[in-house]
């Protein structure tokens, strides 16, 4: 059910952002006990971080979780309409490539040319978040209503002869989506057919009226 799945992202999305807010603190704490060395003389210092954060255990578990979360973070941003791509351009005066991102993954690779703010990140994981809060408040509001329950075994009783369909390996969603819209669209005229009869509307007029929705 909507709901359920709705509630799922929820609690995954605040799991999964302490998980990111518990590696930068550890990178914070890494990058805090570095000294000057080769590496960072020769800009490798970004990648001394990482080396140093997945050689401690904890780091190691943490960076492999949020990895693993990525993807999901990514799709349940996208399902609620959140904006979580960016073009990254060089500075004029440097020049170079404009880069195309997701905010998501640069948590763990930040390929940019100026680097994405920690906080940027963290504030679209919030409206991702608050997107699905509101969405999971929706369904549960549907969960009470009686008539989302009927519309829903509706559903379902047209569908079966397509799931059926579906299950010898065919792919029926084109054929669904038209065969929907056709039945909705019947029912549509069924319920103005019924209305203006109620109304008194004469027979010729009722003919005439049908003609043009079949034109």
């Amino acid at each position: 059910m909507l709901y359920f799945t709705a509630k799922a992202d929820v609690v995954f999305l605040n799991d999964f952002k302490q998980k990111v807010k518990s590696l930068w603190a550890i990178e914070e704490r890494m990058r805090g006990s570095f000294t000057v060395s080769a590496d960072t003389m020769e800009g490798n210092y970004g990648q001394t971080v990482s080396d140093e954060i997945t050689s401690s255990e904890q780091g190691k578990r943490l960076r492999e979780e949020v990895a693993k979360g990525i993807p999901r973070a990514i799709e349940i941003a996208r399902k609620n309409h959140i904006a979580i791509s960016l073009q990254s351009y060089p500075a004029p005066a440097v020049g170079g490539a404009v880069i195309r991102l997701n905010i998501f993954s640069a948590i763990l690779q930040d390929t940019s040319h100026g680097g994405i703010h920690h906080q940027w990140i963290e504030d679209k994981i919030n409206e991702t978040i608050g997107s699905a809060e509101r969405r999971q408040r929706a369904e549960l509001s549907k969960l009470f209503n009686p008539m989302y329950w009927l519309y829903g075994v509706l559903v379902f009783v047209v569908r079966i002869p397509f799931h059926l369909v579906s299950i010898s390996g065919f792919n029926v969603s084109k054929v669904e989506d038209h065969f929907l819209g056709r039945l909705f669209k019947l029912a549509e005229i069924a319920v103005i057919v019924y209305v203006l009869i109620k109304l008194g509307i004469e027979k010729t007029a009722l003919m005439d009226f049908l003609k043009t929705l079949v034109k």
